[in-house]
């Protein structure tokens, strides 16, 4: 193909995408050099980038080194086929990950999750790359293929930690949105009284912030209460065991003077920096 893109013999609209799919590394390399854009649809050909091209056909080596070579050139591996076309097949909405399932290489598949692609991206059915993985598994012979279940089962398991990551984050964010009023009220509420070593840290912090703001002291920043919280994170203070303990620890912090205030934090820092 490379002679015949030298002497103007070759069609050059999907001529990238052709390579890819053939494994073709020194043409890809030849037409990237010749200043073929990866990410152009045209040269790819039939609304598919190179890339999607390349891993549709992720069966063989030669073809796996074309596509990690159109990344590290600069090809999109989150690309959205925006059309339907070729052969019959439904491509619309497909993504290169979609085409690395369907061609059962979890080299690949690893790779573009790597690189942050969009596991929620669904094709012009609905399906996602983790059911559509999964639905290779039900394919009876000669359309099953051993490959497809540790792509099935690498990509639930990210799916998962993804969706732990989130549910976290969401975790968090509603618990740091609570003023330390009102996660006092929560915890001297519980029957039997409880409380974890976390909502101590958030409850003592937040209050001594309180209580700073209250007495316009600006000797403490809000650095140092920031410091001081992630500090205490990994400090092993005894929790309270009974709501009368916590609500004299809670008396004690809300009546603190400015020097108290300045000492108690400036304390705790020399402690836990140690």
């Amino acid at each position: 193909m490379k002679e015949m893109v030298e002497a103007g013999q070759a069609r050059l609209e999907g001529a990238l995408g052709t390579a890819a799919n053939q494994g073709q590394l020194g043409v890809v390399g030849y037409l990237i050099g010749k200043g073929m854009d990866p990410n152009d649809p045209e040269q790819g050909g039939d609304g598919l980038t190179a890339l999607h091209w390349a891993c549709m056909n992720a069966h063989f080596d030669d073809v796996v080194a074309s596509a990690k070579f159109l990344i590290a050139c600069g090809a999109d591996p989150g690309a959205v086929a925006p059309e339907t076309g070729f052969g019959g097949h439904q491509t619309k909405g497909t993504t290169p990950l979609y085409w690395a399932v369907q061609a059962r290489s979890l080299v690949l598949v690893k790779l573009l999750v790597e690189l942050g692609v969009d596991l929620d991206a669904k094709d012009s059915k609905g399906d996602t790359c983790l059911t559509s993985a999964e639905k290779n598994c039900l394919l009876k012979f000669p359309f099953n293929d051993d490959r497809d279940a540790p792509i099935a089962e690498y990509l639930k398991s990210v799916s998962e930690e993804k969706a732990a990551k989130l549910e976290a984050e969401t975790t968090k964010t509603t618990k740091t949105t609570k003023t330390p009023a009102e996660l006092e009220a929560e915890i001297l509420a519980r029957e039997p009284f409880s409380m974890t070593k976390e909502e101590l840290d958030d409850l003592s912090c937040g209050l001594m912030q309180a209580r700073t703001a209250e007495l316009d002291d600006d000797t403490v920043s809000a650095e140092d209460f920031k410091k001081v919280h992630s500090l205490m994170e990994h400090s092993k203070a005894p929790l309270p065991t009974s709501k009368e303990m916590l609500e004299a620890m809670m008396v004690q912090i809300k009546g603190m003077s400015k020097e108290q205030l300045e000492m108690g934090v400036q304390t705790m820092k020399a402690a836990l920096e140690s």
